[in-house]
């Protein structure tokens, strides 16, 4: 198989959005072509992984659902497309025959219908894959397109699906109207998705500035803060010496003061100015 380059994606995003047919053709001529070497012909499974993966590269730029559809249009698809191959290495001898098919049924679809056969098939399997919104999609632009199509494939008869459009017309309605309602309940959700992540993305900075916060009063509250008085050097929260100074104070989460205070007997000692207790009072609440 030849490798495919970049540049011809625009081309094969124009035939993304070409008809059914169109679409149906190019996928099994590609495949065709890779099998081209190979003794089975119909199975992924037998492309490199290079070109299963190029494969389906293409079919992310075409709308064709065919991992969907597949397995019913396989055969007539691949009909088409040897049909096709037929024409391009006919016999001298064949040629007469051939013009007067052209004239008559059209050189490729000829007097099997293969054409209507693969887009029966192909528009039947939307339907049993309950996709009728591709359904009407895809018709309207095989009708558009009809013209064109017939001077490449010969005339093919589209009144069955006329017929069937018609009958179908109220189902797409309302699947229509179901996927609008998806589409605006898909939408809602993710703007609620996005609302939801937005708050939480407010709450956890409010919590980080709340930790934050506490963290700062925390180390606040646990720093001492020492100071001389009478020739002893002691923390105003919780009385103790200096050489406390690594481990976290105590006393200024309970609101204590201390200071010196002269006893009865005329002796000065560290104490809380406000309840009166010792250090080893430090770790209670002030009263």
């Amino acid at each position: 198989m030849l490798e495919k380059k970049s540049d011809n994606n625009g081309f094969y995003e124009d035939l993304g959005k070409s008809d059914p047919l169109t679409q149906i053709a190019s996928l099994y001529l590609s495949l065709k072509v890779a099998f081209s070497e190979s003794e089975d012909s119909s199975k992924e499974s037998n492309l490199s992984d290079k070109e299963w993966e190029w494969f389906k590269k293409k079919l992310e730029l075409y709308d064709l659902p065919y991992f969907k559809v597949r397995t019913d249009i396989k055969n007539p698809g691949y009909a088409v497309i040897n049909a096709i191959a037929d024409t391009t290495f006919l016999k001298d001898n064949e040629l007469i025959e051939l013009a007067l098919m052209e004239k008559e049924m059209g050189t490729i679809n000829g007097k099997d219908g293969i054409i209507e056969k693969l887009l029966n098939t192909y528009f039947k399997s939307l339907l049993d894959n309950k996709l009728l919104v591709l359904w009407e999609e895809h018709y309207k632009r095989l009708i558009r397109d009809k013209y064109l199509l017939e001077e490449c494939f010969g005339p093919f008869d589209t009144n069955a699906l006329k017929s069937q459009y018609s009958r179908l017309k109220e189902s797409i309605k309302a699947h229509k109207a179901i996927q609008r309602e998806a589409a605006a309940e898909a939408k809602r959700k993710e703007r609620e998705a996005a609302a939801e992540a937005k708050r939480k993305e407010r709450e956890a900075a409010a919590e980080a500035k709340r930790k934050e916060r506490e963290e700062q009063i925390r180390k606040k509250n646990e720093a001492h803060e020492f100071k001389s008085s009478r020739g002893e050097t002691f923390c105003k929260f919780c009385g103790k010496g200096d050489h406390y100074g690594s481990s976290p104070c105590d006393g200024r989460v309970n609101k204590h003061s201390y200071k010196h205070i002269k006893d009865s007997y005329g002796n000065w000692e560290i104490k809380c100015g406000k309840c009166g207790q010792y250090e080893w009072y430090s770790n209670s609440k002030c009263y």
